[in-house]
């Protein structure tokens, strides 16, 4: 499935070249590289089903829409987060950019935001993501190195010792 996700990869950051909204795929894919679910394999589950709630939660462009709806069809949706990991690659090649990416459960107020810019300036840009699916706390991803202070995480770790 490598080949399978490297296809689906190149034909994003194709299609985002293109259309110059490099930047707007790359928010898409970082937003979504956590989102590891079983619904994606599920046939049974309608494709506007999943494209609303993404929709809802993401505000997909047509580009975007047409090119998830190609992955269920072909049943790869669960290939999601490997298809993320190599857009990201593709896309910190070709800018030459490291961003960090720091994901929380919550939008954080502008202080907050310069505070962890100011402690990670030496780190170049830094991008900001919200994904509730952490619970809270926080998660840093810089060139591929994640630190996972989340709660989830956390919860999860409980879950295996258990």
């Amino acid at each position: 499935m490598t080949k399978t996700s490297s296809a689906y990869a190149q034909a994003a950051f194709e299609s985002a070249t293109v259309h110059a909204n490099l930047e707007s795929w790359h928010r898409l894919l970082v937003a979504l590289k956590p989102l590891r679910h079983s619904v994606y394999k599920n046939p049974l589950v309608s494709t506007d089903a999943i494209l609303q709630v993404l929709q809802a939660e993401l505000a997909l462009s047509e580009d975007q829409q047409a090119w998830l709806k190609l992955m269920h069809k072909h049943q790869h949706l669960h290939l999601l987060p490997r298809v993320c990991e190599k857009f990201i690659k593709l896309y910190e090649n070709s800018t030459a950019k490291h961003p960090t990416i720091v994901t929380t459960a919550r939008e954080l107020s502008s202080d907050e935001k310069q505070n962890i810019t100011t402690q990670l300036s030496s780190q170049g840009e830094v991008l900001f993501i919200v994904n509730p699916a952490i619970i809270g706390g926080i998660c840093l991803d810089y060139k591929g190195q994640m630190i996972d202070h989340s709660f989830a995480n956390f919860l999860n770790q409980l879950q295996t010792k258990t």
